[in-house]
């Protein structure tokens, strides 16, 4: 038996033996699935509900004048606003019923009364930026032919049936898909709670170099680079199953609509998987023992969403450093191309850089990680 036989057959007996241990106890990883999807449940049910802001007007703002005002705020986009008084719009913030309430000022400006900051500020924020920017721009067009209620009256008429109607669609005639959150938070979810599953399957090398099992079974025909295989393919397709488990419970139980590029999705999440893998090889190398695995992957991994941007709307994020260190991480990489996939039918040129960067991490990762791991005394 050559090098070759020998290495790939120690490989599938690492597989198999990891294989049945977990079909005994198979706790973990269903643990881990079930969190994906009530996480997913959790969070679009408090999406499904529209959630509504007060405004009330300062002094010296007219009660009419605040009426249309709101009526504007809530013609101009996804956001629902409720005119009150003053007193209560305070009280609500204060308790906690509402988190954040906007005084009208006049001459079109506003202030945003929060206990906190938070991504409620920022959406509310950009939304009054955008109908203070709508106003000045009649205002000025008023002030050219001297009557603001005509032009504000003419544009709104206008507006009402345009000469010029754009649709979108998709290559199959489908809408065209704005950045939906509930497909993001989704494949965030997904892919966020597979690499604890991911990382928890690579600590087993940890244990067996720590147990000195790997020192006994190198002296069989079993070879380094076959135990190396063996738990590392086994933890990917882990990760794998993991991922396609919970999208195809989300598709076909609560009617998500993912597209149809299967084929693309699967090999991003193979590519994703084998990232994860290689991140988790490069943790396991730089602490020495696998309780200190344990303790630093729960640490580390809550991280990763939120500087990729996982929890927000695109373009909310504005910090240079947060953004630098997302571009480090696979989990950007891989919820960008999912998310091309899922809502715009992309083809394979529209998601080539996410797919090169996550391929360029994983062997970077898994390089430096491999060679930590073996330099380190057990």
């Amino acid at each position: 038996m050559d090098l070759s036989q020998k290495g790939a057959g120690g490989m599938i007996a690492v597989f198999l033996a990891q294989w049945r241990h977990d079909r005994r106890s198979p706790a973990l990883i269903l643990i881990f699935m079930a969190i994906s999807i009530a996480a997913m449940l959790l969070f679009s049910s408090n999406m499904s509900g529209q959630l509504e802001y007060a405004a009330f007007p300062d002094r010296g703002v007219s009660h009419d004048e605040a009426k249309q005002r709101v009526a504007r705020m809530n013609d101009s986009g996804h956001l629902t606003f409720k005119l009150t008084n003053e007193e209560k719009a305070l009280r609500d913030v204060r308790e906690g019923q509402t988190p954040l309430a906007v005084r009208l000022m006049q001459d079109e400006e506003f202030r945003i009364v929060a206990t906190k900051e938070g991504i409620h500020q920022s959406m509310v924020s950009e939304h009054m930026h955008r109908i203070a920017s709508e106003d000045g721009r009649l205002a000025h067009a008023a002030s050219l032919v001297g009557s603001g209620n005509t032009v504000r009256t003419n544009f709104e008429s206008f507006m009402t049936s345009p000469p010029v109607h754009k649709v979108v669609l998709r290559p199959d005639g489908r809408a065209m898909a704005g950045n939906e959150m509930s497909i993001q938070l989704l494949l965030g979810f997904t892919l966020f709670l597979a690499m604890f599953t991911i990382g928890y399957k690579i600590n087993a090398v940890m244990n067996e170099k720590a147990l000195g099992i790997w020192n006994r079974v190198i002296l069989s025909p079993v070879t380094k680079t076959g135990m190396y295989m063996g738990h590392l393919c086994y933890s990917l397709i882990i990760g794998l199953i993991h991922m396609i488990t919970v999208l195809f419970v989300f598709v076909f139980a609560f009617g998500y609509d993912l597209g149809n590029q299967y084929g693309l999705m699967l090999f991003i999440m193979v590519l994703y998987s084998a990232a994860i893998v290689s991140l988790s090889m490069l943790l396991a190398g730089i602490v020495r023992t696998p309780e200190q695995f344990q303790m630093l992957l729960p640490v580390i991994l809550p991280i990763m969403p939120l500087l990729a941007g996982i929890y927000f709307p695109p373009g909310l994020m504005t910090n240079k450093l947060l953004l630098i260190a997302g571009e480090f991480l696979p989990i950007t990489h891989a919820v960008n191309a999912l998310k091309q996939l899922a809502l715009y039918d992309a083809g394979w040129s529209d998601i080539f850089m996410p797919v090169a960067k996550l391929a360029l991490i994983g062997v970077i990762c898994m390089g430096i990680g491999i060679n930590l791991v073996e330099r380190r005394k057990a």
